[in-house]
């Protein structure tokens, strides 16, 4: 992916798109899903080299991925039967 689409698509500062690619269960991406998820659990999820924590400690990548998925109410819309919407609110 070009660069510049890669930091604009998980933040829009330089070397965001790399900092902040998809990382969890649930391959969370962008630098306000990181910073939401790091608000959470008051630990540093933004800054070097803690992005990491994401993809390398179990804990984290369950934990932030059942994070997003409360805080984005995605369980109701799997009880509707909707895996189009998930999808649609897992990329955004």
């Amino acid at each position: 992916m070009d660069n510049g689409v890669a930091n604009a698509l998980a933040g829009g500062m330089l070397g965001d798109g790399d900092r902040f690619h998809g990382r969890g269960f649930l391959q969370i991406t962008g630098r306000r899903n990181y910073k939401n998820h790091e608000q959470h659990r008051a630990q540093n999820f933004t800054l070097d080299p803690n992005p990491h924590l994401l993809a390398t400690d179990n804990y984290n990548a369950c934990d932030t991925s059942g994070f997003y998925w409360a805080r984005e109410r995605i369980n109701r819309r799997a009880d509707e039967g909707s895996p189009q919407t998930i999808s649609r609110i897992m990329g955004r």
